[in-house]
């Protein structure tokens, strides 16, 4: 239940290749998460296997946005040093004056962060919401235009796959775990900067993606979505192939597609063009040009709770 990479640290050398050696089932959030588990301890590759997260599907449909004029780009995450929220907040002045940033969590930096946007003469169009429940986060998630992703490096990608099934664009830092879970099922296009990108380009690349089209609620029904219950049954297989029994073939789904728009190496030029992102086609018969708000769900098990309460001291 803790994030792979944060035992990827000399001092829990000793404690991780104890508690992975003793395991018999190793289990990932991602491939990214895999491959790291792997390097640190590589005989533990042939009991290691990824389970993605999955997505309330049922949840976001039920959630109501709220009733708020102008652009809402969402932040969700734990309040700290290493979580990107200060880029965030750093590339709102950028922005036209009809964004705001809105931040879910909480953490030991909230004050700091708070006295950075008072700082910027933005406090006014930066919201900190707190640690919400989750029937208020997932309204504010319905509100959003756009999801903000700019961690630069710790998690599982989930907050991007989560974003991309519920049709909200992302933009999201350009690291291993974010690339894979653009891969995912989901029709929500992804924006990728650079992790230790200027606040300009983070900017730049919010207004990009809030440009796109979103997609609808029919199209949200439609995705692969990972559901929950789904993962519980892969769970149970899980189980039931360490005790011997015998299991049934896992059911496959065909992934939708969804838009890649890779902005890093064109930001890091200085955005000298401003070309339209080609869209896909498939990505383009599920979007809904006329539907201004997006809907976007966040739950992570691993890498701390979308509400800004953390599950790992």
């Amino acid at each position: 239940s803790v994030p792979a990479d944060a035992f990827a640290n000399w001092r829990h050398a000793g404690a991780t290749r104890a508690v992975l050696g003793a395991a018999a089932q190793i289990v990932c959030c991602s491939e990214f998460e895999r491959d790291l588990v792997c390097r640190m301890v590589p005989e533990a590759a042939a009991r290691t296997q990824v389970l993605p997260d999955g997505v309330n599907v049922a949840a976001l449909r039920a959630a109501e946005p709220f009733d708020i004029e102008g652009t809402v780009a969402l932040v969700v995450d734990r309040l700290g040093d290493e979580t990107g929220v200060g880029r965030a907040i750093a590339a709102v002045p950028s922005l036209p004056p009809d964004f705001q940033l809105v931040v879910v969590g909480d953490g030991p930096a909230r004050s700091r962060l708070s006295a950075f946007a008072a700082d910027l003469r933005i406090s006014s169009r930066v919201r900190f919401m707190g640690a919400v429940s989750d029937e208020l986060l997932f309204r504010w998630l319905r509100t959003a235009r756009v999801v903000l992703a700019l961690s630069d490096g710790r998690g599982s990608g989930s907050l991007v796959t989560e974003a991309r099934v519920a049709g909200v664009a992302v933009v999201a830092s350009d690291v291993p775990a974010h690339r894979q879970a653009a891969g995912q099922p989901g029709v929500g296009p992804v924006v990728f900067v650079a992790p230790r990108g200027s606040p300009l380009d983070v900017a730049d690349a919010i207004e990009e993606a809030a440009r796109l089209p979103t997609s609808s609620s029919a199209a949200l029904l439609a995705s692969a979505s990972p559901s929950w219950e789904s993962v519980i049954d892969a769970t149970w297989r899980l189980y039931a192939r360490l005790v011997g029994d015998r299991v049934d073939a896992e059911p496959t789904t065909a992934a939708n597609a969804s838009e890649v728009v890779d902005l890093t190496a064109q930001l890091r030029a200085g955005r000298q063009s401003r070309t339209e992102p080609v869209i896909s086609g498939a990505a383009q018969s599920g979007a809904d040009q006329d539907n201004g708000r997006s809907r976007w769900q966040g739950r992570r098990r691993v890498e701390g709770r979308t509400n800004g309460a953390r599950r790992w001291p």
